[in-house]
């Protein structure tokens, strides 16, 4: 079932709202009141205007909170109790888009995507190539107070940014193709014992600083609901199906607090979706309901059959140090998305695709995340990025990048980025290693970059390689991956390096 509302009654929304209201003079004075105490590293700690706002702001915060503390409270146990009522997600459908029904759909096209009003449109049709890309990033669009814990301040002006940029490539960047073909696909020969040779085909890599045409979008870290509207507001212009505010809140999920802070945005029609909260986590995932988000999605109808999709992403548990939670939370991803897929393919589907991606908090070669390395979910999924368990491809790049480094000059546009990632010294520098030991947000976050001579003799196989992000897509629905990328776009906007894939389907 598709949930279009929040709430099964409007009542619970307009209560919801005013629980939002009761809270706001309050969560506006943590967030934006604190700001001098909480600076990033771009911002000058004696700057004049700093040092007035630390004399000014303290005496506020005390006044704010005394005027609104009462009504807050009331809004929060208002908030808590409606939340038990509250749907898992929201799908936004872009209002000038009104998609018809399946049956309207079989009796006029055969092949081909369907423009979201159902008209056939030659700028939107794949179908015949059956060729599609997806995009995985990590956002960091926490609550300012949180967001500039992690040295990335402005989450309203980023949340739009964000969005803008992803936006403007869709419309005016030249398909990426051209770029990536300049780094020609690789063929290798597999010998066969009952057949003839068979030719490989190696997928094209590059590192962009625009996105691809995108046809979906998966999003982490859209945790908080006014910024991840803004960013929703702008995808909108270019994809008509939103998944958001992903997440069951209660006691024992999230205590309350942050929703999954997923988000899937798609061209394509989406048919069903759901989603499962993980059973394990601790430290301050516990805050969080991370998850699970299953989609499927129609990519084209004929009169005997449709063409469907399945699209799943996650966020795994952060800085587990010694502990085994994201095994745990690998078990139950490849325990839902078979049911999800049970339950909701219909006798007249095709599968074209299944794709799992997401930020995984864990890496291929660092040897603290070697027994996620050897999961049996590799066994069903397949990672194009990695030749075996310890061992990724040369040209891979990692994801997770260094949150002090954030505001220095060289990856300050996506042209600067894009030059430190291919620079295994600058890389260093600004994207954390491939040999984490602990696991800890300590060593993950506060160890800082060597000196550049000593990267040269320690660190040259690992240096800046730490891939988190990961797109995947199952073996038993084989696909012909044509490009993987890393994309520099969203410089100064994030905390990770976004991943594209362009792909088409072998059946």
């Amino acid at each position: 079932m598709l949930y279009k509302t929040a709430f099964p009654i409007s009542l619970l929304q307009y209560l919801f709202y005013t629980s939002e209201v009761a809270l706001y003079p309050v969560v506006w004075t943590v967030n934006q009141l604190t700001t001098p105490f909480f600076l990033s590293t771009k911002e000058d700690h004696w700057d004049l205007e700093i040092i007035i706002k630390k004399i000014v702001y303290p005496p506020l915060i005390i006044l704010f909170l005394s005027i609104f503390g009462i009504p807050a409270i009331f809004g929060v146990i208002l908030r808590c109790l409606l939340h038990l009522f509250r749907r898992p997600y929201v799908l936004s459908v872009e209002k000038s888009f009104h998609p018809p029904s399946i049956n309207e759909r079989r009796a006029s096209i055969s092949v081909g995507r369907l423009h979201p009003d159902g008209r056939r449109n030659s700028f939107l049709s794949k179908s015949l190539s059956k060729t599609f890309t997806i995009s995985s990033a990590n956002l960091c669009l926490l609550p300012e107070l949180l967001s500039r814990i992690n040295n990335l301040p402005n989450t309203d002006h980023r949340s739009w940014k964000i969005g803008e940029r992803i936006v403007i490539d869709q419309f005016f960047f030249q398909n990426a193709m051209n770029s990536i073909q300049s780094f020609s696909t690789v063929s290798r020969k597999n010998s066969g014992t009952s057949r003839s040779e068979k030719t490989v085909v190696e997928p094209g890599h590059t590192i962009l600083t625009h996105f691809p045409k995108l046809d979906f979008v998966c999003l982490q870290e859209t945790w908080d609901r006014d910024y991840s509207h803004k960013l929703m507001s702008e995808l909108h212009k270019v994809f008509p199906w939103i998944l958001y505010d992903v997440g069951k809140t209660n006691l024992w999920t999230n205590r309350f607090m942050l929703n999954s802070g997923l988000m899937l945005a798609s061209k394509y029609e989406i048919l069903d979706a759901d989603f499962h909260p993980y059973t394990d986590s601790f430290s301050q995932c516990l805050y969080s309901s991370k998850g699970l988000l299953m989609t499927k999605v129609l990519l084209s109808s004929t009169e005997h059959h449709d063409e469907v999709g399945y699209i799943f992403t996650t966020h795994l548990q952060a800085y587990q140090g010694m502990e085994d939670i994201i095994q745990k939370q690998l078990d139950e991803i490849l325990s839902w998305t078979k049911k999800f897929r049970e339950e909701s393919v219909k006798s007249e589907d095709i599968v074209v695709f299944d794709v799992l991606c997401g930020d995984f908090n864990f890496d291929n070669i660092s040897p603290i995340d070697e027994p996620c390395t050897r999961h049996k979910l590799f066994d069903v999924y397949e990672d194009v990025c990695r030749i075996s368990p310890g061992q990724d491809q040369d040209w891979t790049v990692g994801t997770e990048m260094r949150q002090m480094c954030l505001w220095e000059e060289q990856i300050s546009s996506p042209e600067g980025l894009k030059e430190a990632l291919e620079d295994p010294i600058l890389r260093h520098r600004y994207v954390v290693d491939g040999n984490i030991k602990d696991g800890t947000m300590r060593e993950i976050c506060k160890t800082k970059p060597l000196e550049d001579k000593d990267v040269k003799t320690k660190l040259m196989g690992v240096s800046g390689k730490r891939r988190i992000d990961y797109i995947l897509y199952r073996k038993d629905t084989p696909l012909a991956v044509q490009n993987f990328s890393f994309v520099t776009r969203l410089a100064t906007l994030t905390d990770h390096i976004p991943v594209t894939m362009t792909f088409s389907s072998q059946q």
